[in-house]
């Protein structure tokens, strides 16, 4: 029986390998920056009159929408960006007569699947200069109580979908008619208020969590936005599946037989609700919407189903049955569960690389590490499921009436169950995660790439940092004359120190892009002011020592 069941596995891998591989050629992450109107680090001879960013995919803009900041501080686009490009590209008119240096885009927008997407970039005019703070109302911080009710409902509705689900299932297939109807029913209206009230917190938590404010605070226009938009509908809808289910969950719950067409229309219920789940998440956003949203459905169903039948069967069946009746069900509950977990791992294959994007972000990225965590927790769940298989399956063979089978395999599946709730606990960081490619950070003060521009007497330096904060941060330096045009600089050399800190000097190893420009990589362990000192030599006899005090956050 080992045998049968690792040739299954195997079948199982290979198929997800497969899946791999055609997703690859698809990935695609939720709304990132395809082109800027003036592009990133751009230096102008004259100011624009607008600023203009080009998406992947359909967004829409939160408040203003994007934020420019002149080299005074002052903000100086006009109002609302407009949206064009059915929805993919948003343009912030700005004022006249706008003075040169160095100014900051920041902008913040909900994408597709309902994730905030914030960043920002700098150009300049003129000549470059330091680099503005985003003005304190432009901020775009998620209130922590905000991100934990979003997490809440969402594992709330996760955790009572697996209840109603497994409870449905098990009570019309799997449940000794003796043994009366009210324990799968409790454990059935217990997932059915579950699903409810995590809908509930979660369609509240997504308002202030996408356009700003606190839990009990925030605009009705704002809510209006979400409830409107693709992911609001969502949710009324799986609260009208939820509604409408109610005749038959009852006849269900309480063992009553159901004919056929109410088994058809409990099913295409459950399933119209699992693909609520999908228009939530990151695969309402991908480009190959044909094949992220129903993977995800399904895999949401498969899931539900297994783990919903584990819960049950843990808590009520094998403590209840005797074990004439856990002959009957537990070989069919093991080749159940066979099948669905091989339908999580086939599409939760498909749904991870479509939004990793490439292999190497499955450790580059927060995203990828909770996938290789979910598939750790997939595998150990394996292991689990096959121990409790073969056991039953050789109980049932042998009838040996003797072996304490309900105890035995109730510590497998309580184990399962634990690894299970981990699981479903990394599928919920999931849900709330920029995926692979498209993570990004809420632009802040500090949290932009730093630029300076510093004049000495032959010649002017352009300083910049990204992204700097702490870790590994790119250093690019560019020399001009003083009417702005490229020189050639004959010896670059930079160290940087923190003195606060007693951190001593670390020489910059520099590479040579062009006469005038160098850049190198430094990795910066620690907050504090660093001071960044370069030397420039032009000639043999001309050379010059700048020194800089660098923010790092």
């Amino acid at each position: 029986m080992i045998t049968q069941w690792a040739q299954r596995f195997l079948t199982v891998l290979l198929l997800a390998v497969g899946a791999l591989g055609i997703a690859a050629g698809t990935a695609q992450a939720h709304a990132v920056l395809q082109e800027a109107d003036p592009p990133a680090d751009a230096l102008l001879q004259n100011a624009p009159s607008a600023v203009t960013l080009t998406f992947n995919e359909l967004v829409s803009p939160v408040q203003d929408g994007i934020t420019v900041v002149s080299p005074k501080g002052d903000v100086v686009h006009r109002g609302k960006a407009k949206s064009s490009n059915n929805g993919r590209t948003l343009t912030a008119q700005l004022r006249k007569d706008l003075p040169n240096g160095t100014y900051l885009v920041a902008y913040r927008l909900v994408s597709a699947d309902g994730h905030p997407i914030s960043s920002g970039y700098t150009f300049s005019v003129g000549q470059p200069s330091e680099t503005p703070e985003l003005p304190e109302s432009a901020e775009a911080d998620v209130d922590p109580i905000v991100r934990g009710a979003l997490s809440t409902g969402r594992f709330a509705s996760y955790l009572g979908a697996s209840l109603l689900v497994g409870a449905a299932v098990m009570s019309l297939a799997l449940w000794p008619q003796r043994l009366g109807s009210k324990v799968p029913r409790r454990i059935g209206w217990a997932g059915w208020w579950a699903l409810l009230a995590g809908t509930v917190l979660w369609s509240w938590a997504e308002v202030p969590y996408a356009w700003g404010g606190t839990l009990f605070s925030f605009s009705t226009d704002s809510a209006s936005e979400v409830l409107t938009a693709e992911f609001g509908i969502a949710m009324m809808v799986r609260v009208g599946v939820l509604l409408a289910a109610i005749p038959l969950l009852r006849q269900a719950l309480n063992g009553t037989e159901l004919d056929r067409p109410r088994r058809w229309g409990l099913g295409i219920l459950a399933l119209i609700g699992a693909f609520t789940f999908s228009y939530t998440g990151h695969s309402a956003s991908s480009e190959a919407v044909l094949l992220s949203v129903p993977a995800n459905a399904l895999h949401v169903a498969a899931m539900a189903f297994w783990l919903g039948g584990l819960i049950v069967l843990a808590t009520a069946t094998l403590t209840r049955a005797n074990n004439e009746e856990l002959a009957v069900i537990l070989p069919a509950w093991s080749r159940w569960a066979m099948y669905a977990i091989a339908v999580v791992a086939f599409t939760g294959a498909v749904s991870a690389l479509l939004q990793v994007g490439q292999l190497n972000q499955l450790f580059d990225t927060t995203y990828g590490l909770l996938v290789v965590g979910k598939v750790v927790g997939l595998a150990v769940i394996l292991v689990f499921a096959a121990l409790a298989r073969n056991f039953v399956l050789r109980w049932v063979r042998d009838k040996d009436s003797d072996v304490a089978l309900s105890s035995a395999v109730r510590k497998v599946i309580v184990a399962e169950i634990a690894v299970a709730a981990i699981v479903l606990g990394l599928a919920t960081a999931l849900t709330q995660t920029p995926p692979g490619a498209s993570e990004s950070s809420v632009p802040r003060s500090g949290a932009l790439p730093y630029t300076s521009t510093v004049a000495s007497d032959d010649f002017t330096l352009q300083i910049d940092l990204d992204p700097a904060r702490t870790g590994n941060n790119e250093l690019h330096l560019i020399a001009y004359d003083k009417k702005g045009e490229e020189i050639v600089v004959q010896e670059w050399g930079a160290r940087i120190a923190l003195p606060e800190k007693n951190i001593a000097p670390v020489d910059i190893t520099l590479l040579r892009l062009a006469d005038n420009h160098a850049t190198g990589t430094v990795y910066l362990p620690s907050e504090g002011k660093w001071e960044l000192s370069v030397t420039v030599r032009t000639s043999d006899i001309d050379q010059v020592t700048i020194t800089r005090v660098i923010p790092i956050k």
